[in-house]
């Protein structure tokens, strides 16, 4: 957004954590997707910066819930997940929509998200 943030280390948690599990072969639960949402009701450009490094570092280091903790993603392909996904909610920003590479978008209410794809 051609906006500083804070560099600060900080040990947040993200506002909406959704899972879908299904059943493998074995019948062990296996994460499907996970939905990952960051609120920042603000229309302070800085802050929402902030807001979305958060988001893409909590996208990157989901992990698995069981005894060996592995990452759901792998380094190298956390930007082309199709497990993990997150939405960046703002108020309405005064900024132009530039041109993004494809997997992110910016999306402005009333306009409905489609997060499957």
């Amino acid at each position: 957004m051609g906006r500083g943030g804070s560099d600060s280390l900080w040990g947040g948690r993200p506002d909406i954590v959704l899972e879908r599990f299904e059943k493998s072969a074995d019948e062990e639960w296996v994460v499907e997707d996970v939905f990952i949402g960051e609120v920042k009701y603000t229309q302070d450009t800085d802050y929402v910066a902030t807001g979305l490094r958060e988001l893409l570092e909590y996208m990157a280091f989901v992990r698995h819930a069981d005894g060996n903790q592995d990452y759901v993603e792998d380094m190298e392909h956390v930007l082309e997940s199709i497990t993990v996904r997150g939405l960046l909610f703002t108020d309405a920003l005064d900024i132009e929509s530039p041109d993004v590479e494809e997997g992110i978008r910016i999306i402005e209410y009333p306009e409905q998200p489609d997060i499957g794809s």
